[in-house]
């Protein structure tokens, strides 16, 4: 969803579909387990600067990451393999 640019103090977020940790460290706060995602990632995501490690493999994602993705300076690892509409 696009609020996932509200969490700025975002580091880690495993969206990963079918691991067994799918979560998203927050201050301690943790998201509860996924299904696969799908659709388009929203370009909101480009607010997470603090992110540093992005995995949204094994869903069925479509389209291009946005390009806000340019605006995440801190992230070393993006991960979306296997990704199938």
């Amino acid at each position: 969803p696009s609020s996932v640019g509200d969490m700025a103090e975002l580091v880690t977020l495993n969206l990963f579909a079918g691991s067994r940790k799918q979560d998203a460290v927050y201050s301690g706060l943790k998201l509860p387990q996924f299904t696969r995602l799908s659709g388009s990632v929203p370009s909101s995501i480009g607010k997470l600067h603090k992110l540093e490690w992005l995995s949204l493999g094994k869903n069925t994602l479509t389209g291009s990451l946005p390009t806000t993705i340019g605006n995440m300076k801190s992230l070393s690892e993006c991960n979306r393999s296997s990704n199938k509409p």
